[in-house]
């Protein structure tokens, strides 16, 4: 059996983050990232972006987690 690999080797993690391709969400993420929980911030997306380009819980964590030094300290601990 063939394994077609064409779009195994064009597929990257870095493609699905829809957070980083759009930078009104972005923006709209990192403010809300740092008050937030998780699941709130997820809702808070839907409400203003929609259902189809908002992002979900995972990818808010992941791309959470690849900024989370980057972003000013809050008083709030993460609730996950």
């Amino acid at each position: 059996m063939k394994i077609d690999r064409s779009r195994v080797l064009t597929h990257t993690r870095r493609d699905l983050m829809k957070i980083e391709n759009d930078p009104e969400l972005r923006a709209f993420v990192d403010d809300v990232i740092r008050h937030l929980t998780f699941d709130e911030a997820v809702a808070a997306c839907r409400q203003k972006f929609g259902q189809s380009r908002a992002p979900g819980r995972s990818t808010i964590h992941r791309y959470w987690t690849r900024i989370k030094n980057t972003l000013p300290q809050c008083d709030i601990k993460r609730r996950v």
